[in-house]
């Protein structure tokens, strides 16, 4: 069964981290052709993920990216998460995952 899925990645506005979570989302194209996903940047405002060009923005608590992908094989799931989301998540990076069925 093939899969898409929302990825969100959030981290604190630390350099190290900031530096981490741009590597992550550049190895994205090691996995996956342009076309099959979009990264959004976002910034955490209160208790809600908003655009960081709003009024709101200089705010922001921590910053994060919204990470559309489109249809995954198992096997492509698989070594995504070991390349990419395992090591944000051993560094201090929230990583949640919003699955749905094709």
């Amino acid at each position: 069964m093939l899969t898409n899925r929302l990825l969100e990645i959030e981290f604190a506005p630390n350099n190290d981290l900031v530096e981490v979570a741009n590597k992550a989302v550049g190895r994205l194209a090691n996995h996956l052709e342009l076309n099959e996903y979009r990264v959004e940047p976002l910034v955490r405002v209160d208790a809600a993920l908003v655009s960081p060009w709003g009024d709101d923005a200089p705010r922001a608590r921590s910053f994060a990216y919204r990470i559309y992908l489109g249809t995954l094989s198992a096997s492509d799931w698989v070594e995504l998460r070991a390349d990419v989301l395992q090591p944000l998540t051993q560094q201090g990076v929230a990583v949640r995952e919003i699955k749905f069925a094709a």
